[in-house]
């Protein structure tokens, strides 16, 4: 499928606006991350407004979290961390900055899904690693919350269940 011939909607936009932003976490902009972007720019069919903002984003530093927030579509939410782990490993180095960015930007990301979507997002978002160490405080705040809110802690063992049975299925 030809990637140009695809709209570029305004989720979509707004996924590349903070991926390019990620570019410019660690305050220093690499070749790979600039032919990242200009590789990016050639690929996907951008309106002219939309492609003079991205050529202004690869100069100039903005903060990756007000584009998330306006990154309405799950599916362009999930791709945000697919392409920012690209972008902020192809120059060899995933920086203290960019890491306390990515972490506060799937925090954000986990707290607007809803539970039935919460298993799906984490196994696409996080890698294996950080399943488990979000297992681990889900179940946590599970056993906590069982002392005080039963509502909150059976919808949060309900996930974490889910989640460990699905895993040993897999």
């Amino acid at each position: 499928m030809n990637m140009k011939s695809q709209t570029m909607t305004e989720s979509r936009y707004n996924m590349w606006r903070a991926i390019f932003a990620m570019a410019h976490a660690d305050n220093v902009i690499s070749p790979e991350e600039e032919k990242f972007m200009r590789e990016t720019l050639g690929k996907f069919e951008f309106s002219d407004s939309q492609r003079q903002q991205l050529q202004e984003d690869m100069k100039i530093k903005s903060e990756p979290g007000e584009h998330f927030d306006n990154i309405s579509v799950r599916k362009d939410r999930s791709d945000f961390f697919e392409y920012a782990r690209l972008i902020v490993w192809c120059d060899g180095d995933f920086d203290e900055q960019e890491q306390k960015i990515m972490a506060r930007l799937k925090q954000h990301h986990l707290q607007k899904l809803d539970p039935d979507e919460m298993i799906k997002e984490i196994r696409q978002t996080f890698d294996d690693k950080e399943q488990a160490e979000i297992k681990e405080k889900m179940r946590e705040m599970y056993f906590n919350l069982q002392k005080d809110v039963q509502e909150t802690g059976g919808m949060m063992g309900a996930v974490v269940r889910r989640m460990w049975e699905e895993k040993k299925t897999d």
